[in-house]
C-alpha cells in the first residue's frame, strides 16, 4: 500500500519513513475533499498553485519527513527568495500542511517548520509607462499581445481578470464590461469601455465564439498564465525590460489622478479597497453613465496614433 491507502486504513499508523512527497499527497486530497478543517474544500486555482509551489519543493519530495533539517526546509524558501510574495507563502502553506499531516499522526517529535522565516520583500512599485513607452506599444506590429495591453491600459483591468473573460463579461450594446477578482472591491465590477479601444473590444468579441475573448478556455491556468506570460515577454522587448502587464494597472491610475478623476470612481474601476472611507465603501452608488463620463477624460494618445496612422496610410 502506499501512505494514502495506508492513511485511510489506520490514519495514525502511515509509517514514520513516509516521504514528504507522499505527505503532500495525502495533505492536498484532504484539502480538495473537505477542505482539511478549514471550512470548505479548496478550489481549482488554489490546487494549481500548491501543486507548483510543491514542485518549489523538488529536493525534498523522496526525503523522509524525520530526516529533513529546518536548514533544509529554509533553503527551499530561499532559493525561491526572487519569487513573489504569494508564491513564497504557497510555498510555506505546502510545507505547514505537509508537517500537519506528520504531527497529526506522530511521525515526528516536533514541527520543524515552524522555524521557517519568509524574507521581507518590499511591496514593489510598478511603474506606469512613459509617454514613449506608450507610443513604442501603439506601433508595435498588429498581435494580440499589443492588443491586450492597449486594452489594459484603458481600462485598469489586471491581466488575470481580462484574459479569463468571455463574452459573457461583455455588453456590446452598452459597452461595458462587468468581472474582476481577487478582492471584494475587485470582484463584479462594471467598467465602461472607451470609446478609443471599442473597435479592439468588438473584434474580439466578434471572433469569440463559445471560448474566452483572449483564451479558448478560460479556466485552464496553463492557457491563461501562457499568454499573461506572453504578453510580459512582448513588453519586454518593447520597454527594454523595464514594465510587466502590470504597469498598466499604474499607467491607468496614473492618469486618473492627472485627469482629476475622482477617487471614488478610480477606486470603482480598478477595484481598489476604499481602505477607511466609510461614504466611499456604503453610501456612493456611482451609476454607469456618471462612471462613463469619468472614463471618457482618460486620454492615452490611442486615437491620435490611429488618426495619425490613417493620414500616413492615405499619403502612401
Amino acid at each position: 500500500m502506499d501512505a494514502l491507502d495506508e492513511f485511510n486504513v489506520d490514519p495514525w499508523d502511515i509509517g514514520n519513513r513516509s516521504t514528504f512527497a507522499e505527505l503532500f499527497k495525502i495533505w492536498l486530497d484532504e484539502k480538495m475533499s473537505t477542505g482539511g478543517g478549514y471550512g470548505r474544500p479548496i478550489g481549482e486555482k488554489a490546487v494549481y498553485s500548491y501543486r507548483a509551489a510543491f514542485k518549489r519543493c523538488a529536493q525534498l519530495h523522496d526525503r523522509e519527513i524525520g530526516k529533513i533539517s529546518p536548514a533544509e526546509l529554509q533553503a527551499v524558501i530561499n532559493e525561491s527568495a526572487g519569487a513573489s510574495k504569494s508564491t513564497l507563502n504557497n510555498i510555506l502553506t505546502v510545507i505547514k500542511g505537509v508537517y500537519e499531516i506528520a504531527m497529526r499522526n506522530n511521525l515526528i517529535p516536533k514541527d520543524r517548520s515552524q522555524f521557517i522565516t519568509i524574507p521581507h520583500k518590499d511591496v514593489k512599485n510598478h511603474g506606469a509607462f512613459t509617454k514613449t513607452e506608450i507610443r513604442r506599444i501603439y506601433s508595435a506590429y498588429p498581435c494580440p499581445e499589443k492588443d491586450i495591453v492597449v486594452l489594459l491600459i484603458h481600462t485598469g483591468w489586471r491581466i488575470s481578470e481580462l484574459l479569463e473573460m468571455t463574452r459573457d463579461n461583455v455588453d456590446i450594446d452598452a459597452m461595458t464590461f462587468r468581472g474582476g477578482k481577487k478582492t471584494a472591491a475587485g470582484k463584479n465590477r462594471l467598467v465602461p469601455i472607451h470609446p478609443h479601444i471599442q473597435h479592439i473590444v468588438r473584434m474580439y468579441y466578434d471572433r469569440a465564439g463559445d471560448g474566452g475573448l483572449f483564451v479558448q478556455d478560460t479556466k485552464d491556468k496553463y492557457q491563461v498564465n501562457k499568454v499573461a506570460a506572453s504578453v510580459n515577454s512582448f513588453l519586454k522587448v518593447i520597454t527594454d525590460g523595464q514594465r510587466t502587464a502590470h504597469s498598466a494597472r499604474a499607467c491607468f491610475a496614473t492618469q486618473c489622478e492627472v485627469k482629476g478623476i475622482p477617487a471614488c470612481v478610480r477606486d470603482r474601476l480598478g477595484g481598489w479597497s476604499p481602505k477607511g472611507n466609510t461614504a466611499e465603501k456604503v453610501y456612493i452608488d456611482l451609476d454607469v453613465d456618471q462612471l462613463r463620463a469619468e472614463v471618457e477624460k482618460l486620454d492615452f494618445g490611442y486615437a491620435d496614433h490611429l488618426r495619425r496612422n490613417s493620414v500616413q496610410a492615405e499619403a502612401v
